[in-house]
């Protein structure tokens, strides 16, 4: 297996973040909305595998992408919220992993305008639930 393809050039290893971090062989975090439990991001379900079938998200769901990487606690774990940070080590946006399996780079304004939207969108994604969340 090849490790470098889950890791960024542009991530530094030499930060006090990048110490402090439990994941160090990835720079991605996976949306936490996967997870099948009985709400949005129940992390025990998560440890017990319970996670929803593709099928069930939509296709232009966000599934991975680059959290800020100077927040340690980012990295705590391989999933997260949305609500958690981008990285800004692209310049004015960030790249995502979507749902159908294409990679595209969102512009800051977008990811702020999807985090503050009540309603179910590409970012909150969660089946479980009317609002995403």
């Amino acid at each position: 297996m090849n490790w470098k393809m889950y890791w960024c050039p542009a991530h530094k290893t030499n930060t006090g973040a990048w110490v402090a971090s439990f994941i160090k062989f990835n720079s991605h975090v996976m949306n936490g909305a996967v997870i099948n439990g009985s709400g949005a991001f129940e992390w025990g379900a998560g440890v017990e595998g319970r996670t929803y079938k593709s099928t069930d998200m939509k296709p232009m769901d966000m599934l991975f992408w680059e959290p800020d990487e100077t927040v340690s606690n980012n990295f705590n774990d391989a999933s997260s919220s949305p609500g958690e940070g981008l990285s800004k080590r692209h310049g004015d946006g960030a790249v995502m992993g979507i749902m159908d399996g294409h990679v595209e780079f969102i512009r800051w304004k977008k990811y702020y305008d999807l985090l503050a939207d009540p309603n179910k969108n590409s970012l909150w994604g969660f089946p479980g639930s009317a609002n995403g969340r």
